[in-house]
């Protein structure tokens, strides 16, 4: 007597594809096409299930590139990300060497700062109290380095020589090279480090495409009887011919070593004389910017709104915290620097009538410290170069205390 078949198995819910990268530990990326030294090299991202505390780089890829579905990128494409790939990689470096530490930067700045930045990864800033890794981070961004070797020389010999082209502001713009710059004549220089970085491509009407270079700045100044940080984000568009411009014209330039040692001293000052209450002190001519005051019997638009500095020396009380609760900032201009700070000036005021001074803080993005990370010791310089980059912007512009 004959048997009936067997039936045939059911089938299987898991697609091939994805039975197949579950048992394979699969590499963060893959050369597709081209040779090394191709500009049009590809590469490609596979997915993968990242485990705890660690983020995928097709997930950082795509959310830089504005491609959320991607599995691909060409090298040209990551080139204009790698700011942003260096920044990221500059945060969880300090991030994750704080962890072992403990230092009072990591304590104050860097773990806050490190996980908001990676919270639009999935990493949740309340829960992760570990190390965080992005596999294959580091090997991309020598992989691009390498690439575009030969323009990334260039671009380094163009800004010792005091200048730079389009491209070059990739290098003039590093997470771990301050810049500094002022905004007004005669001004002591303000020093920035860079959080952000990257080229962005645009198209006109008439199809042809342009590209602007973002970068995004911090600085710490004096509010109240506090240290915070400044923020805001600078827009470079690409300029006509291949000419380099001289870094004088751009505004910015990068601090060399032989200056570390004034903006430390710079920053002790700032220490000693904006915190721990009034201080009555001297002042050399040209401190100060005077502002006239308005009179009753003029209008508005009648007043003169010229400000000149002050032609003579003199004593002064100096009382930031009660500049702070009466609404005055220290700044003068209009340039991004200068309007973050008088919006963290106001930001402050708020926190200030709204706070028990229990050393809680309501917003979470507000940094306050009692004192400047780091001061008075020069590797700091290294590990954060916001501890030195203290530019007396709360007593903006210049402010020579004698």
């Amino acid at each position: 007597m004959s048997h009936p078949p067997q039936p045939p198995p059911l089938p299987s819910l898991s697609k091939p594809e994805e039975q197949f990268q579950a048992g394979t530990d699969l590499p963060p990326f893959v050369v597709k096409r081209g040779d090394r030294y191709n500009r049009d090299l590809e590469f490609e991202f596979p997915k993968s299930n990242p485990k705890s505390g660690s983020v995928s780089l097709r997930v950082i890829i795509n959310q830089y590139l504005g491609t959320p579905h991607a599995s691909r990128a060409h090298a040209g494409k990551i080139f204009n990300i790698l700011g942003r790939l260096r920044c990221l990689q500059y945060a969880l470096r300090r991030y994750n060497y704080g962890l072992v530490e403990r230092t009072p930067d990591f304590l104050k700045y860097w773990r806050r700062h490190t996980l908001h930045l990676l919270s639009g990864f999935g990493i949740n800033s309340v829960h992760n109290h570990g190390a965080v890794h992005i596999a294959g981070l580091d090997d991309l961004i020598v992989q691009i380095e390498d690439i575009y070797q030969n323009d990334i020389q260039e671009y380094e010999t163009l800004i010792r020589q005091g200048m730079t082209n389009f491209q070059g502001l990739l290098e003039l713009f590093r997470p771990d090279v301050p810049v500094k710059a002022s905004s007004l004549a005669g001004e002591t220089p303000c020093v920035f480090r860079v959080t952000d970085a990257f080229f962005s491509e645009r198209r006109n009407a008439f199809g042809s495409s342009s590209k602007d270079f973002h970068v995004t700045l911090e600085t710490v100044v004096a509010v109240g009887d506090h240290f915070s940080v400044a923020t805001f984000t600078e827009v470079f568009s690409g300029w006509v011919g291949t000419q380099p411009r001289a870094l004088s014209d751009l505004t910015y330039q990068p601090v060399v070593d032989t200056e570390q040692d004034t903006l430390l001293a710079r920053a002790e000052k700032a220490v000693r004389f904006g915190t721990g209450g009034a201080k009555y002190l001297a002042y050399a001519p040209s401190t100060f910017i005077l502002h006239p005051a308005r009179t009753r019997n003029k209008s508005t638009m009648s007043q003169s709104t010229h400000s000149s500095t002050s032609l003579s020396g003199g004593r002064i009380m100096v009382d930031m915290a009660r500049s702070a609760s009466l609404g005055h900032h220290p700044c003068q201009g209009v340039d991004g620097a200068t309007l973050a700070i008088i919006q963290l000036s106001s930001r402050y005021r708020h926190w200030m009538s709204n706070s028990d001074r229990s050393g809680s803080v309501d917003d979470d993005s507000l940094y306050l410290w009692d004192d400047l990370l780091c001061q008075g010791l020069g590797p700091c310089s290294r590990r954060w170069p916001l501890g030195n980059q203290f530019s007396e912007s709360g007593l903006r512009p210049t402010c020579s205390f004698t």
